[in-house]
């Protein structure tokens, strides 16, 4: 979760671009999607969020792990 400034921010953005096809009309006659109910959207992200937590959870172990094991 330090250090990755980058990748937060890039996640944001995707994110907000995501929104945006979405729930923005003019989007919707560009790309030809039309909304889904806001509710489902943001189950969505929230499991995306989990998701994204167990990896990084799985990743800080595994170096946890490395790191005590002998070679």
């Amino acid at each position: 979760m330090r250090g990755t400034q980058v990748v937060w921010g890039t996640v944001i953005v995707i994110t907000g671009a995501q929104f945006a096809v979405t729930y923005l009309p003019p989007l919707h006659r560009v790309f030809g999607t039309q909304s889904v109910p806001l509710f489902d959207g943001v189950l969505v992200v929230t499991v995306g969020m989990v998701f994204f937590a167990i990896i990084e959870t799985e990743n800080q172990l595994r170096l946890v792990f490395a790191r005590e094991s002998p070679s």
